[in-house]
């Protein structure tokens, strides 16, 4: 049975993208420089448009866009005498060649990244599809240490709608109530 997806077209456009950019980059062991920037820049712009200017992202491992000190306009990643530099307000600095994943981190994470752009993709979704995202999501979600379990679940439901900071939420309970059945 498909149901309507509660993102409008506009809200699917803004996220999709992003979401393919990554994909992309995600997918091989040795992304193209041209690539990484994509992802970059649409993150960079993604980020302006949220509330705060992205301020009430995850940092995740010590990573966040806001503290990249990535340039307010224009191409992140940009050839100097044939080598990609990453372009920062700290200066300009060699891309690293080394792997941004590991094999397993492809394995582990490109399935739900996908399954997640398929549904971005569609106005009406298949429940099995969202089953399946929840699914590897749930997965994915064990992965985060267990101090940080309350800010993942704080922030999923938030982008669902829910406000509760409420630490025993999961993302099963934040999506029951986005469904919509559609009829026609």
């Amino acid at each position: 049975m498909d149901s309507k997806n509660k993102l409008n077209e506009e809200q699917r456009n803004q996220f999709l993208p992003v979401m393919k950019a990554l994909y992309k980059v995600m997918e091989t062991s040795t992304p193209a420089p041209e690539d990484v920037n994509t992802l970059l820049v649409l993150t960079r712009d993604l980020t302006k448009d949220l509330p705060g200017g992205g301020s009430g992202l995850p940092v995740i491992a010590g990573f966040n866009i806001d503290d990249m000190g990535l340039l307010p306009e224009g191409d992140v990643i940009v050839d100097i005498e044939g080598v990609p530099y990453i372009n920062t307000q700290f200066g300009s600095f060699p891309l690293s060649d080394v792997s941004l994943m590991t094999d397993e981190e492809r394995a582990r994470f490109l399935p739900a990244t996908k399954t997640f752009i398929s549904v971005l993709e569609k106005e009406n979704i298949d429940q099995n599809e969202i089953q399946t995202l929840i699914d590897q999501s749930e997965e994915l979600k064990e992965l985060i240490p267990e101090n940080l379990r309350g800010l993942a679940s704080g922030f999923g439901t938030q982008a669902a709608g829910n406000t509760s900071q409420d630490d025993s939420s999961n993302i099963v309970e934040a999506r029951i109530p986005q469904v919509t059945i559609y009829s026609g």
